[in-house]
This record gives structure tokens, C-alpha cells and sequence, in this order.
């Protein structure tokens, strides 16, 4: 089974789309802290923080795929704008891109801090605030394999069923995972 990109990463170009919608251009990547200073404003990173993942057990089966299990990952986001007054416009923009696009049992807002400049290579260059989010409830999918209850067999490995059926592929592939 393979992934073109994660949940998370999924969840971040949900939230771009509609940023985008409110005429908001800007691209919500993960990251490092130092990614946040690269560029110019305006710039939104999710720097997953250290020790903020949590995993809880199997939730659900979601059509043909089984969610493993499901997990909890608290992020610090930097916004950063040009101007204090753009920082506060891009995360006022993406806590309504939050609230649009999840449900509100889907993340929770942390306690941030005030707008400071960014130190590193772009210091002095507009301002940035850390907003601490906490997306909840994100699925972790596990390849789901189709389960087969074995009820009976001959001796030269034919499959009969429940009520003495034999299916139409009559030798089981025994290399096959069932």
C-alpha cells in the first residue's frame, strides 16, 4: 500500500483551498522552525511540536480501508506577515479556513504568544505569531485484506463452503495472504 501523501499533508492543502477561496495566497507547509524565516512574508508553517503526537486505538472502517488507528499531532504554526497587522489578518484567515474546513471536534486552539519579530536569516523582516493547534482524530490507514473463513476442505485442497458450495476459484492460492 502506498501513500502519495500523508493525512496530515492532506489536511494542510484543505485548509490552502480555502485560504485561497478568501482571496488569502498562501501555502500552509510543514516544517522546522527555520522554515518558517525562509522566503518572505506572508508564510504559514506547521512545525510539529516535539513529543505532540498521540495515538489513540482502531476507530473505524471507512469502506474498503481500515483506519489502524487514529492520531492526535500538536503543531506550533508560524504565521508570518509583512506587518503586525498582516500576521493578524493571516491567522484570523486560517483559524476561519479551520472552522470551514474541519469539524470543530477535528482541532483545537492553544494559548499563543504576541507578534514578534522573526529572528534568523530574515530578521526585522515583518512579524510573526505562533499560533498552537492540535489537529485531533486523524486517521492512520492500514491496507485492508479480504478475510476468508476456511469452513472445510478436501484432501487435494478443494474449498468448500458453509453449505457444501465450492467457489468458482477452487484451489486457493496458498503463496496468497487471506
Amino acid at each position: 500500500m502506498s501513500f502519495d501523501r500523508s493525512n496530515e499533508e492532506a489536511i494542510l492543502a484543505t485548509v490552502t483551498g480555502n485560504l485561497a477561496a478568501q482571496n488569502v495566497k498562501v501555502k500552509c507547509e510543514l516544517g522546522a522552525d527555520e522554515d518558517a524565516r525562509r522566503g518572505a512574508p506572508p508564510r504559514i508553517t506547521w512545525v510539529p511540536r516535539k513529543g505532540g503526537r498521540k495515538y489513540t486505538h482502531p476507530a473505524q472502517q471507512l469502506g474498503d480501508t481500515k483506519v489502524a488507528h487514529e492520531k492526535n499531532v500538536a503543531y506550533d504554526v508560524h504565521v508570518w506577515g509583512a506587518s503586525v497587522e498582516m500576521a493578524s489578518r493571516l491567522e484570523e484567515s486560517l483559524v476561519a479556513a479551520l472552522f470551514n474546513e474541519l469539524s470543530p471536534n477535528a482541532y483545537e486552539l492553544g494559548e499563543g504568544g504576541p507578534a514578534e519579530l522573526p529572528e534568523g536569516p530574515n530578521e526585522g523582516t515583518g512579524y510573526e505569531l505562533i499560533i498552537p493547534i492540535r489537529l485531533l482524530r486523524i486517521p492512520i490507514a492500514a491496507e485492508r485484506r479480504q478475510l476468508v473463513t476456511l469452513l472445510g476442505a478436501t484432501a487435494t485442497g478443494q474449498v468448500v463452503g458453509a453449505h457444501g458450495e465450492t467457489p468458482a476459484s477452487a484451489t486457493p492460492d496458498l503463496e496468497k495472504v487471506y
